[in-house]
């Protein structure tokens, strides 16, 4: 590839080179949007099990059970109805034991899957190490290091990458997968 000068009074030695910057770009692109891929899959899977099972479907129904119970003590009085009333109290406290239990069976299946956050880190795993090892030696860009601005320097220490005025593709990965996060986060 050949590097292109940034605008026309760019001094010399300042450069990116686009088709590799843009390469980057959406090689981790394309792998946020097949984590993303692999995140709703594996979702369907974790709900398709607990179908399987009956376990949201049998949450469901103590919801409203306890939900209609609820309803009826309110409409009873105490004092006129205690037997009905108490009988109500131990049924709505029996489908709650009921429902804590059913809703750790799916907490448990939630958790069962550790292995989800592996499968979506795998894209991104693959990209860096290929991006890493074809192109570890070239810049993304070169541009006037810092050093010869210590009032920059000096604002911005923590940009290391930029007091020797050269972008590399590990940094660039690193701000192409944070600008993705935000950009793509409400959508993925």
């Amino acid at each position: 590839t050949n590097p292109k000068k940034v605008g026309a009074m760019a001094p010399e030695g300042t450069f990116v080179d686009m088709p590799l910057a843009l390469g980057v770009f959406l090689s981790v692109l394309g792998a946020r949007l097949i984590a993303s891929r692999i995140n709703i899959i594996v979702q369907s899977l974790r709900r398709y099990i607990m179908l399987e099972k009956g376990i949201v479907e049998r949450a469901e129904r103590v919801r409203g059970e306890i939900g209609r119970g609820k309803r009826k003590l309110k409409e009873l009085s105490i004092v006129d109805n205690f037997v009905l009333y108490s009988k109500t109290q131990r049924r709505i406290a029996k489908l709650e034991k009921e429902l804590s239990q059913l809703d750790a069976k799916i907490s448990v299946t939630k958790v069962s899957f550790p292995l989800s956050a592996v499968l979506r880190g795998i894209p991104m795993v693959l990209v860096a190490i290929v991006v890493r090892y074809l192109y570890f030696s070239k810049p993304i860009a070169a541009f006037i290091p810092l050093q010869r601005a210590p009032i920059i320097a000096s604002i911005i220490p923590i940009l290391w990458f930029l007091r020797s005025g050269i972008l590399g593709v590990g940094v660039w990965m690193l701000v192409c997968n944070v600008v993705l996060s935000e950009v793509l986060g409400g959508i993925t």
